[in-house]
């Protein structure tokens, strides 16, 4: 174990992972239902961490943390964009797939390192 230095509150206490300490993370688990749900109410509307600090009431540091935590997304996309990104995928590796048949049943056939190296000799048939 090793001693660490809270990022939110500056307490050294001991940890083999992490560098928030337990009364803190505790703190977060208990912020983080009050800013999920006032996302949730102000749905239409884009906040930046200070600005979402500043209407929840609590210190930027502590949303920061939620961000890193991943309790929370930055730049979440619309339904609309996500689709867009996942079409855009789909033909990427359809395509990439087809290329891969391509090259598999072309008729030229593949030689090992160790045939290109030393040659076919010494090799059964």
């Amino acid at each position: 174990m090793h001693l660490i230095t809270c990022k939110l509150c500056g307490k050294v206490f001991t940890s083999n992972s992490g560098k928030i300490c337990p009364q803190c993370l505790e703190e977060l688990d208990d912020l983080y239902p009050r800013v999920r749900e006032f996302l949730r109410d102000h749905a239409s509307q884009e906040y930046n961490a200070e600005e979402l600090a500043e209407e929840v009431g609590v210190d930027i540091r502590y949303i920061q943390a939620l961000i890193d935590l991943k309790y929370i997304e930055r730049n979440v996309s619309s339904e609309e964009e996500e689709q867009e990104k996942r079409e855009r995928l789909l033909k990427e590796f359809q395509k990439n797939l087809d290329e891969g048949k391509r090259r598999s049943t072309s008729t030229e056939t593949r030689r090992t390192y160790g045939q290109e190296r030393y040659g076919e000799k010494g090799r059964k048939p």
